[in-house]
């Protein structure tokens, strides 16, 4: 009844038969673009669903700095309150008040404006430098630093070095000198 066709006779029928070469080839160009297609598409997929975590985790970000970002807000509303900027005609003055607060403590106190007045007027705020040597008037020296903050104008102390020298008996460490950097924003 059914007669088992050898395998020669099928490839010498398909080599004969244009129509049927062309269909197999076909069928098996429509394979591998399909295997490739599928590959490609996974793989854009692990990308896509990788870029949407990652979307995710910015936002979540986002809203935590937002968050973030309002409540330190209130908190430097909270410092600024009652403190203005300082007119212009307040940068030299500035410094005589600089140096009623920190003379009691050295008299030989070194006050200086290290900005120039065209840097001034761009930046708007200048920077002063105080050098004092403290010694054993530690106490007066933090009672200084609480008056600049007390101060109706806005500073900001940007740099703040102590240089520290060995007592004598090992009673700890008495204050050399110290330096800092006031800045004084204007209007």
């Amino acid at each position: 009844m059914f007669k088992v066709i050898s395998t020669e006779k099928i490839l010498k029928f398909i080599l004969q038969q244009r129509a049927l070469r062309v269909t197999i080839l076909l069928c098996v160009v429509f394979v591998i673009i399909s295997i490739t297609l599928f590959v490609v598409n996974s793989s854009y997929h692990g990308k896509i669903t990788s870029n949407e975590e990652q979307i995710q985790d910015a936002q979540t970000q986002l809203t935590e700095l937002r968050k973030t970002i309002g409540n330190e807000q209130e908190e430097i509303d909270q410092k600024i309150m009652g403190r203005t900027f300082a007119p212009y005609d307040e940068i030299v003055p500035y410094i005589s008040l600089l140096e009623s607060l920190f003379a009691i403590i050295d008299n030989e106190s070194d006050i200086t404006i290290k900005s120039e007045e065209k840097q001034i007027l761009i930046n708007r705020f200048a920077d002063y430098e105080v050098k004092l040597k403290p010694g054993d008037k530690f106490d007066l020296f933090l009672k200084a630093l609480d008056e600049l903050y007390k101060s109706k104008y806005l500073i900001k102390i940007t740099s703040f070095n102590i240089n520290y020298s060995p007592q004598q008996e090992d009673h700890g460490n008495l204050i050399d000198d110290a330096s800092l950097n006031i800045r004084l924003y204007f209007e």
